[in-house]
């Protein structure tokens, strides 16, 4: 059953159209010999981190405000 399963799933997946970013994807490959030179101007590993930090604060913000603002008009 499972395998069946997969072999659907598969054949669904190789009937979808291929990525329109393909073209993209390669031209930036041109830039990973660069990044390593890069990150010594830019750490973009740091700058990641602290904005996925920020968003991760600034959501749990807003769902408190949101369910705030729900228990206030239920009491």
């Amino acid at each position: 059953m499972i395998s069946l399963l997969c072999r659907l799933l598969t054949n669904l997946i190789g009937r979808l159209p291929a990525s329109p970013l393909n073209g993209v994807v390669t031209a930036l490959d041109g830039l990973d010999s660069m990044m390593g030179w890069l990150n010594w101007v830019v750490p973009f590993k740091a700058c990641f981190a602290i904005m996925s930090a920020w968003c991760a604060c600034l959501a749990v913000w807003y769902v408190y405000k949101h369910l705030k603002s729900i228990i206030m008009k239920l009491i």
